[in-house]
């Protein structure tokens, strides 16, 4: 059996969740398309039974969507992220009509940065403050402190990643 993240290197679950992502997975007697952010159960643990595998990942073509992905990864050798931040958004007459943030490495599983969302959602992109949004998005998030880095490096981290994926995508 194989993790997503060995189909995806370098990106792995934040981006699919941003991206609203599904998982096809197939059994020999029966198929599934499984929404990325419910794939994922636990580190290293995922909904898939003994008998099925992964046929495809499905990524939706949406019009008018803008992505962004930003990794801190600090030693490429051991190819662990503290943290990571996906973000993808649609932008229709001035408001920001639809937004997904996936944060991975700040909990057992990807998150979705719903407060965030929220605060985006049907605003102009012009009048947020991206402070307020990165403190939505520490408060999702659930970091520990592991041998990668501490519970308190990661919140600062996942602030900055945020304030930096949100930055690049309004500036576009």
């Amino acid at each position: 059996m194989y993790r997503v993240r060995e189909y995806l290197p370098g990106y792995g679950y934040p981006v699919l969740t941003a991206l609203d992502g599904r998982i096809s997975t197939w059994s020999g007697r029966s198929s599934r398309l499984i929404p990325a952010d419910e794939f994922a159960t636990g580190p290293g643990k995922t909904v898939l039974e003994s008998y099925e595998i992964i046929r495809e990942i499905v990524i939706p073509v949406r019009d008018g969507i803008l992505s962004s992905f930003y990794k801190y990864m600090p030693r490429k050798a051991q190819g662990l992220a503290k943290i990571s931040v996906a973000a993808a958004l649609r932008i229709d007459d001035g408001r920001i009509e639809h937004v997904r943030i996936a944060l991975g490495a700040v909990g057992p599983t990807v998150i979705r940065a719903v407060s965030a969302e929220n605060l985006l959602l049907n605003r102009s992109p012009g009048g947020i403050d991206l402070s307020e949004v990165a403190m939505a998005v520490s408060k999702d998030a659930r970091p520990i402190d592991d041998f990668r880095s501490t519970k308190q490096y990661r919140t600062f981290a996942v602030r900055s990643g945020t304030r930096r994926v949100l930055d690049k995508l309004f500036s576009r």
